[in-house]
């Protein structure tokens, strides 16, 4: 199933670029830097609901599920959304990871799990799209599998982010 690898490719991909910003706070030196700029507590506890969490977190995918749907009623729509699902891929792993270089193993026992799911979840809406756009047969079960999919594990990752790991 090609939604499937897909699903893996975009997770990936999110995972190394994710590594290289982290590595780059490292090598840079700016952990300090960055630290001041996030201005996290990673030992206090937010204050956050699950559906907030979920809410924030499923915006994104929705984007790139609705996309998918779209591209089947009007394919030029690619040109506008490529570039805006790849910016918010890569934004929100490159927060992530700059985050994850600043704190290093603390803020990485708190968010791993949690970040991790919430990566998958992104990959597998950025699935759909990704079939779509190849102008494959979105079938009803692809995307319905990419969209359940996406939910899950985002509302498990939200009630890891509030309730910890």
């Amino acid at each position: 199933m090609s939604v499937v690898r897909d699903t893996g490719r975009i997770t990936a991909a999110g995972l190394l670029l994710a590594g290289v910003a982290a590595l780059v706070v490292v090598v840079l030196g700016v952990e300090h830097a960055v630290r001041v700029w996030y201005g996290l507590h990673p030992g206090s506890p937010s204050r956050v609901s699950v559906t907030q969490v979920f809410a924030n977190n499923i915006r994104t995918c929705a984007i790139a599920l609705l996309g998918a749907v779209n591209l089947r009623l009007w394919p030029r729509a690619r040109w506008l959304l490529d570039p805006i699902l790849a910016g918010l891929l890569a934004i929100n792993v490159l927060l992530v990871g700059t985050a994850l270089g600043a704190y290093g193993a603390p803020l990485l026992r708190l968010v791993g799990a949690h970040a991790l799911l919430e990566l998958v979840a992104g990959g597998a809406a950025g699935a759909a799209y990704l079939h779509a756009r190849r102008r494959e047969p979105l079938s009803l079960a692809a995307l319905a599998w990419c969209a359940v999919a996406t939910v899950g594990l985002l509302i498990l990752a939200a009630v890891l982010e509030v309730h910890g790991a």
